[in-house]
Formats: structure tokens, sequence, C-alpha cells
């Protein structure tokens, strides 16, 4: 078990190209491991297509997650970029172009804002701009979601903007980490009144079970929380697992939670 101790973030990814496998996502393995160095725990994910009526349906369950939500991909001026429309549906908001939005674009562009990339800043009423350090072209925030490109070039940057104004500087002390330990020939059952008792104890520690199919340790334990928490708590699982008569085997001290 472990109790709400440190906030949450979800994250929406937003691209056909997903779906088919045209590109591989990389914004979840990277977003993992930085929610994990500023001790963010990642509450939810969703992958959908371009469709407006999906996405807004995304957008809206995330509005009940009630947390930080960054959402890639989507916000461009072509016909299959349909986040700031369906965001605009989720949020209520009619969608016109942002003023500011608007004056950047001209600054870049000129007349070559028109009549097409103007849509870049078509945004939901009452959106805040987000910076991009790239070309400048912004993406934009409502109501603790906040959007960017599907490009990683552009979307980090612009996430580290947005994560660096809502928590301050990372704080190496509040990092997530994960303490491991490995079973062979272990059951995955018999360790259930082991994780029962010691995650009772360690409430600020999310324990996991992992049974694999590979060579090595066919079952790692992992104790996930801040180093301090985790690794006590990885302690006494190894203590109560060879009282239990069970061999426990160090994989790694501890490794970023991701």
């Amino acid at each position: 078990m472990q109790s709400d101790t440190s906030p949450t973030v979800a994250l929406v990814l937003v691209g056909d190209e997903l779906l088919s496998g045209r590109r591989r996502d990389a914004h979840l393995p990277h977003f993992a491991a930085v929610f994990a160095a500023r001790g963010l725990t990642l509450r939810q994910v969703w992958i959908v297509g371009d469709g407006r009526a999906d996405i807004a349906r995304v957008l809206r369950d995330s509005r009940g997650l009630d947390c930080l939500t960054l959402c890639c991909g989507g916000i461009g001026a072509t016909p299959d970029d349909q986040t700031r429309q369906a965001a605009a549906e989720a949020f209520g908001q009619p969608l016109e172009v942002h003023e500011d939005g608007r004056v950047l674009l001209e600054s870049i562009y000129g007349e070559r804002a028109y009549p097409h990339r103007i849509r870049m800043v078509e945004f939901p009423r009452d959106a805040d701009l987000i910076p991009n350090p790239v070309n400048q072209v912004p993406g934009f925030s409502i109501d603790r979601h906040h959007f960017f490109p599907g490009f990683p070039e552009m979307a980090w940057p612009m996430a580290e903007w947005v994560l660096e104004r809502e928590f301050g500087d990372v704080d190496d002390d509040a990092a997530l980490v994960t303490c491991r330990l490995g079973f062979r020939g272990v059951p995955e059952s018999d360790l259930i009144p082991l994780l029962d008792a010691v995650g009772a104890r360690h409430p600020k520690v999310k324990l996991s079970c992992l049974p694999s199919m590979r060579d090595g340790f066919p079952v790692e334990v992992g104790a996930t929380g801040r180093l301090a928490d985790a690794t006590v708590a990885i302690d006494d699982f190894r203590d109560e697992s060879l009282a239990a008569g069970l061999t426990p085997h160090a994989i790694e001290a501890a490794e970023a939670s991701s």
C-alpha cells in the first residue's frame, strides 16, 4: 500500500501515428524519469488518435483527476490537428485567436501568418501561452492542463518550463527511487503475506511484485518512494523474507523510479 504523499500528474499523448506504430512514442519514458526526479507520481497515461471527439472525451476524463496534466500532440494548423478544438469542447470554452499569440505569430511570419498559420494560436478562451524556445510558436494552458506540440524537441523544454513554474526547482531529496530484490524459485503467491505485512508498516512506500519468464530473477520485489523510505522498506522486506526461509538477492541498491 502507499499513502498519497507525492503530487500526481497525468499524461495525454495524441496522434494516429502512435496507435499505428508509424512513430514510436518517446514521451512516456522521458516524462516518467522527469516526474520521478521531481518526486511526482505519474497517475495515468492516455494514448489517443487524432479524432476530436476522442480527444475531448479523454480531456474530460483527465479533468476528473484534478491533477496537473501534460498533453503532447495535435496543436498544429493542419486538418488532422484536432487537440485545440477538442480542448475547447472539453473545457466548455469557445475557440478564438489568442491576442498575444496573434502578435507573436505576426512578429515571426508577418503576412504569411494568414490565412493558415494563425490557426496555431486559436486556443480556448482564457488560455495562457506556453513559450516555445525552438520556433517560438506557443503552446497553451488551461485549468492545470498544458498543451505542447508532439515533437519531443519542442515539448520537453516547454514542459520543463511548466514544471518549474508549478513545482519549483528539482529537489534531489524529493526524488522517487525503486529499491529492488530478486527471488529465485519462489512462487509469487508465497510473497503475498510479506508484501501485506511490510506494506502496512511502510505507508509512504509502494511495494510491487513483478514475476518474469526470464532466467535470473523470476520474481522481483520493488519498494518505490523517497530514498530513505524505500531503503528502510526494502531492508525490512529482506529481513522478513530471510525469517520466512526465503533467500533474496539484491538487484540494485536503488534506481530512479520510472
